[in-house]
């Protein structure tokens, strides 16, 4: 099993054990619950938008760091 996988299972697991439902958590964080299925269950890759904040919230990908916000910023403002 891939590690991607093994981190969704995890994250899956997480909620599960916390009796959190996916529709819940994804209320309370304010995404649409379609969104957190497909990155919990593989369809989205979650690399931009929506689907990337949830990945980050979930603890499935790291947050940007500051550098990384300002050199984005910088370039979008040249």
């Amino acid at each position: 099993m891939s590690s991607d996988l093994a981190n969704l299972r995890e994250a899956r697991e997480a909620l599960e054990a916390c009796g959190i439902s996916v529709r819940s958590w994804a209320a309370a964080n304010n995404f649409s619950a379609a969104t957190v299925y497909a990155v919990l269950n593989g369809r989205s890759q979650a690399r931009w938008g929506e689907s990337h904040r949830v990945a980050v919230a979930l603890g499935l990908k790291p947050a940007a760091t500051d550098e990384q916000v300002r050199r984005v910023q910088t370039n979008l403002h040249s």
